[in-house]
């Protein structure tokens, strides 16, 4: 009998984490990032001037990706609609997409698939040292797995969203499962209590 009482506590409270995940965001101690360099769908350099006087979404993935990247893009994407309503938060945000993998998203593959959720979503990537520069400073880990075929393999990495604020610091981590409502409800409650006038 006592066994099943601490069976039952152990499960409730991985539930009670769980919910804990999906209801609210890690807040973390605001931590200044140092400067890295990558390259944009655009074809210029992405550094941590671009993360400077906007806030800040960033996931992390690849485009090759078969789940969770276009999970989370669409995810992003019903965010920045439900901040419509509030113009200054939709002007001063922005939505970043960064490719852990380097040797085959070139700034042509990311423009391509970041249009085709939001145009105004920015990609980027690099080389793997360039990368890492960033994910050591974020918490991000990514381990590619084995070639399946010739060119052919899949990247385990994080699924976490970070959020950045306009000083570059990290401001919050969003672990999954993410969910729209939970998302837009924290963030706007972090920008709090910022000036905001909702249109009518």
């Amino acid at each position: 009998m006592k066994f099943k009482v601490i069976i039952f506590g152990l499960v409730l409270g991985l539930i009670l984490i769980g919910i804990s995940y999906t209801l609210w965001p890690v807040l973390v101690k605001t931590k200044q990032l140092t400067d890295f360099k990558l390259t944009q769908h655009q074809g210029s350099a992405f550094t941590l001037a671009h993360l400077k006087g906007k806030w800040s979404f960033i996931f992390f993935g690849y485009t090759h990706c078969p789940d969770i990247c276009p999970v989370t893009l669409t995810l992003l994407r019903e965010v920045k609609q439900k901040l419509a309503p509030y113009p200054k938060y939709l002007a001063d945000t922005q939505y970043i997409f960064i490719s852990v993998d380097g040797q085959r998203d070139t700034p042509e593959k990311l423009a391509e698939y970041v249009n085709y959720f939001d145009p105004q979503f920015i990609g980027a990537s690099g080389t793997e040292p360039q990368i890492n520069v960033l994910t050591r400073q974020l918490g991000i880990v990514y381990i590619r797995q084995p070639e399946v075929t010739t060119g052919q393999y899949f990247i385990d990495h994080s699924a976490t969203i970070v959020l950045i604020n306009p000083q570059g610091e990290i401001a919050a981590q969003f672990r999954a499962p993410h969910t729209v409502a939970t998302i837009v409800e924290r963030y706007t409650k972090i920008r709090q209590p910022e000036p905001v006038k909702e249109s009518s």
